[in-house]
């Protein structure tokens, strides 16, 4: 449900728990950027009056890398591995953010993902990230937690 009152409207991206509501045209975005990377299902929306609301996708980055497979530990700081009973790895901080070095022939062409081990944390690379501000797309936020260029 959309309501003008609470402030600003919805924009391009809004991120809740790791989900994102994306407008059609962000949904095309990273369709052409990235086609792959994530999952979409449409958004009942209504404005508050009981209108029909602007159109929204549920949005998942559904790409999954493993971290054994993509984090270089060696150069990688602030970070162990720890096998959990279930027999995936997670990844504990130990102090401060940490520096993530990634394997590019691990990484490949993906541009847009998600690391097992790393919860709800979703990567991408600067291609995504100029295509992005080039497109003009409204939210989201960029973090830069010290993953090295890969």
């Amino acid at each position: 449900m959309f309501d003008k009152k609470f402030g600003r409207p919805a924009r391009d991206v809004e991120n809740f728990g790791g989900l994102w509501f994306v407008t059609s045209a962000m949904k095309a975005f990273l369709e052409r950027v990235d086609p792959g990377a994530c999952e979409f299902r449409k958004c009942d929306t209504v404005w508050s009056s009981g209108e029909a609301g602007p159109e929204y996708w549920l949005c998942s980055v559904t790409r999954l890398l493993f971290g054994w497979d993509v984090i270089d530990l060696e150069k990688s700081k602030k970070m162990t591995v720890v096998v959990e009973p279930d027999g995936f790895p997670s990844y504990p901080v130990t102090g401060g953010y940490p520096f993530i070095h990634l394997k590019a022939e691990a990484v490949g062409s993906a541009h847009l993902f998600r690391i097992v081990g790393l919860g709800q944390a979703i990567f991408c690379d600067q291609t995504l990230k100029d295509a992005y501000k080039e497109a003009g797309i409204k939210g989201g936020d960029f973090l830069k937690i010290g993953v090295d260029h890969w």
